[in-house]
């Protein structure tokens, strides 16, 4: 599952590891959802007179943009649900991501 943030800059994969999962049986049971940067939108150049806005991968965004973290309680909201509460909504397709012209 692949979400897009709010300002529809940073693409995310959504990540869920059961170490990430405290289930006490009840509504305080909680999991931590990961998302893993994907790529971001940014300047790509098309030729030497200019470029236009594209997406680039991931490796070109600074750390603190590679890992985003949500908080789900599972026994009361769906994980998408508390990604959208959160500013993320999902996406159907990646788009054409490309590397910028060294």
């Amino acid at each position: 599952m692949y979400v897009i943030n709010d300002d529809e800059d940073l693409i995310y994969e959504v990540r869920i590891d059961k170490r990430d999962i405290v289930d006490y049986g009840n509504d305080k049971s909680y999991m931590v959802v990961k998302l893993d940067l994907v790529c971001g939108k940014d300047w790509v150049e098309v030729d030497d007179y200019g470029g236009i806005q594209g997406w680039i991968p991931n490796e070109y965004f600074v750390d603190e943009t590679q890992l985003e973290t949500v908080v789900c309680y599972f026994y009361i909201e769906s994980v998408l649900s508390a990604l959208e509460e959160n500013g993320f909504k999902e996406i159907k397709k990646l788009p054409r991501i490309e590397k910028p012209k060294e």
